[in-house]
C-alpha cells in the first residue's frame, strides 16, 4: 500500500507525459501495490510504467538509481529502461514528488499468491550476477562500522521506552498484549547482540538492490525475466541482502512455516554460483541480519506514535518480522555452521 496519497490525477499525468515525454496517453491504470504510488500508462498500445516517488525521495536519490538502471542495462542486466524525457532528462518533479518513467515490462508478479520454489532459487542467481557486476560500482553505504557506532544501544532502548510508553495509553488495543511482547523481545534481542557487532568487520560490502524480494521481480512460468525498482540501492553487506532477499520471498517464511536451513543452503548455494562468500561473510550472516533488524521500529513506530495511514498493514509487517527474529535466532547457529559447509 503506498505510504502518501498520490499528488497526481489522471489528467495531470497526460498532462506531464504530453509535456515533457510527448506522450499521448490513451489509458492510466493505477497499480496498487508498493510503498510508492505506480501507474501503468499506455500511449495507443506501447505501455509504460510511471512512479511517482514519495516526498522524503531527493534529487540525489533519483539520481543515484537512474545511473545505477543505466549502467545495469549497459551490462545487460535485466531490468526496465528509463525512458528520457524530450530534453534528454532522466525524471521530471510535479509538486514535491519526483516521477520517473520507465518500460513496462509485461508478466507476472508474486504480490498475492507464493513465489514458486524454483523461482526463489533462480532469484538467488541473480542477485549473485548482480553483486558480481556491481563489485566495482560505488553507491553511499550503510551498515557500516560508522552505522553500529552511531546506533548507539542506549538511544536504541530509549526509542523502544517510547514506544511501550505509547503502548499503554491503548490497552483497549486488541493487539496490546502481542505488540508488549514483541517489543520486550526486540529490546532483549537488541542486548544479546550487541556484544556480536564483531560480525561485521571484516565482512564483503557490495553494491546492490538494498530492498530485493519477490515483489520486485517479473516472470513467466518458467524464469524471471526482469528485477526492478532499484530506490533502495546502496552499498550493503551481502550477506544482510542474501538472507533478507530469502525470507522476504521464501513461501515458507512468509506464511509462518519453521524457517528451512536446508533450503536456505540451496538458496547460498545457488548465489555462490556467480559470486563469492567468504568463511567470514558465511559465519556473520545470521547475527548481521538480527543485528539490523534488532534496531528497527518499522511498525510498530508507524502504528503507535505516527498513526500511518496504512497503519495496520503496517503493524501485521512488524508482527511477522519479530516472530522471524525469533525463529533465526533461535537457529542462529546451524544457519552458520550448515553455510560454512557449502565452502
Amino acid at each position: 500500500m503506498p505510504e502518501q496519497r498520490s499528488a497526481l490525477t489522471i489528467s495531470a499525468i497526460r498532462s506531464l507525459l504530453r509535456i515533457h515525454y510527448g506522450l499521448s496517453v490513451s489509458k492510466v491504470s493505477p497499480l496498487g501495490h508498493g510503498s510508492a504510488n505506480c501507474f501503468c500508462v499506455s500511449d495507443h498500445g506501447t505501455m509504460y510504467f510511471l512512479k511517482e516517488y514519495q516526498s522524503r525521495f531527493t534529487e540525489a536519490d533519483l539520481k543515484h538509481e537512474t545511473d545505477l538502471v543505466d549502467y545495469l542495462i549497459k551490462q545487460q542486466y535485466p531490468t526496465a529502461a528509463i525512458i528520457p524525457t524530450l530534453h534528454g532528462g532522466r525524471y521530471i518533479r510535479h509538486q514535491d514528488r519526483y516521477i520517473l518513467l520507465q518500460n513496462y515490462i509485461c508478466g507476472r508478479t508474486y504480490i498475492e499468491q507464493p513465489l514458486p520454489h524454483h523461482l526463489l532459487m533462480e532469484s538467488a542467481g541473480w542477485l549473485g550476477r548482480l553483486h558480481s557486476i556491481l563489485q566495482h560500482y560505488v553507491l553511499p553505504c550503510e551498515m557500516d562500522m560508522d552505522w553500529l557506532r552511531t546506533s548507539c544501544p542506549d538511544k536504541l532502548y530509549a526509542g523502544y521506552d517510547d514506544l511501550l510508553a505509547a503502548l499503554e495509553t491503548q490497552k483497549e488495543d486488541s493487539l496490546y498484549e502481542r505488540i508488549k511482547s514483541d517489543i520486550l523481545y526486540k529490546k532483549h534481542l537488541l542486548h544479546r547482540l550487541s556484544a556480536l557487532d564483531i560480525h561485521y568487520d571484516g565482512i564483503t560490502y557490495r553494491a546492490t538492490h538494498g530492498d530485493l524480494s519477490c515483489f520486485q521481480y517479473i516472470c513467466d512460468d518458467d524464469h524471471i525475466l526482469a528485477i526492478i525498482d532499484f530506490s533502495s540501492a546502496r552499498t550493503l553487506p551481502v550477506v544482510w541482502e542474501i538472507m533478507r532477499s530469502y525470507v522476504q520471498s521464501a513461501h515458507a517464511c512468509k506464511n509462518g512455516i519453521p524457517f528451512d536451513s536446508g533450503d536456505f543452503c540451496q538458496y547460498i548455494h545457488r548465489y555462490l554460483e556467480y559470486a563469492p562468500l567468504t568463511e567470514k561473510d558465511l559465519a556473520a550472516m545470521p547475527y548481521v541480519y538480527l543485528s539490523q533488524l534488532s534496531r528497527s521500529m518499522y511498525g510498530y513506530r508507524e502504528y503507535l506514535l505516527t498513526k500511518t495511514e496504512n497503519r495496520d498493514d503496517l503493524i501485521q509487517f512488524a508482527l511477522w518480522r519479530t516472530d522471524i527474529c525469533r525463529e533465526i535466532f533461535q537457529k542462529r547457529e546451524e544457519i552458520a555452521a550448515r553455510s560454512l559447509s557449502l565452502l
